[in-house]
Formats: C-alpha cells, sequence, structure tokens
C-alpha cells in the first residue's frame, strides 16, 4: 500500500514537472533529506537521557541545515512510540499490556505503525514547500506530558 503510494506521488510530481528525470536542473533542485529523532528528545523520561540527548540533537540539525543546504529541504520525522520489532524484547502479553496502557494515555489511543511514520516521512520528501520542520508523529503524547 505504502509503496503504491510513493509511485502515485513520484508519478504526480512527474506530472506536474517537478522531477526532471534528465538531472539538467540545478543541483539539488528537487532533493530532500528527512532525518528521524524521536519523542525522546523532549520527554523527560528516566534511563533515556542518552538517546534523549540523541534526538535532540538530530533534530536540533533541521533548521541549520535546511538554511546552509537550501534548496535541498532537510526536515526530519519525531515519532513516539511505534509497534515494531525493538519491543520484542517483551513477552507477548508484556507488550500487549505496555502498548494499551501507553496507548490508553495517548490523546489518539493508539500506537503508531511502520506504516504511519513512513507516511510522514512520503510527505516531507514529496512536498516541495516543506523545509526546515520536525514533524511530531507521536499520537499526540506532547499535549498530555
Amino acid at each position: 500500500m505504502l509503496q503504491r503510494r510513493v509511485l502515485e506521488i513520484d508519478r504526480g510530481l512527474a506530472e506536474r514537472g517537478d522531477v526532471d528525470d534528465s538531472r539538467g536542473g540545478a543541483a539539488g533542485e528537487h532533493a530532500s533529506i528527512t532525518l528521524v529523532g524521536a519523542v525522546t528528545a523532549r520527554a523527560a523520561v528516566p534511563g533515556t537521557a542518552g538517546i534523549g540527548s540523541l534526538n535532540a540533537a538530530i533534530e536540533g540539525l533541521v533548521q541549520p541545515l535546511a538554511s546552509e543546504l537550501a534548496p535541498i529541504r532537510v526536515n526530519a520525522v519525531s515519532p513516539g512510540y511505534i509497534d515494531t520489532p525493538w519491543w520484542n524484547g517483551f513477552g507477548p502479553e508484556e507488550r500487549t499490556a505496555f502498548f494499551k496502557q501507553a496507548a490508553d494515555g495517548l490523546p489518539t489511543k493508539r500506537i503508531a505503525t511502520a506504516a504511519d511514520i513512513a507516511e510522514a516521512i512520503v510527505l516531507l520528501a514529496a512536498n516541495p514547500n516543506i523545509t526546515g520542520t520536525v514533524i511530531e508523529t507521536d499520537g499526540g503524547a506532547g499535549l498530555v506530558a
């Protein structure tokens, strides 16, 4: 599904004339860099000082790089909880209980999927008018923290 959406976006950009397949346009004219941080950049969670500071550094790069590398666009996605194999250290019942508790505390009442995060990345890569932006895709965690 997501791969089909990426192809639709590519086709749409080509039809609009926003993609120069001959590479004859100016360097970086359609280029985009999308970094991935995490909500730990802004959350004070015990045990996450190291990873939190790394994610804050990633997000801190976005605006200076967007300015320095223009016309190359630079953005980032900052996800919260994502249901991925990263959580496989939990047993199945423990993982289910953890995700339920986390989801119950979020305004969206759900845990993100990898496809949710990929859609945000596709948006940033495809939209030629977005640069210097960090999109938080965390289920609204910042609203209840």
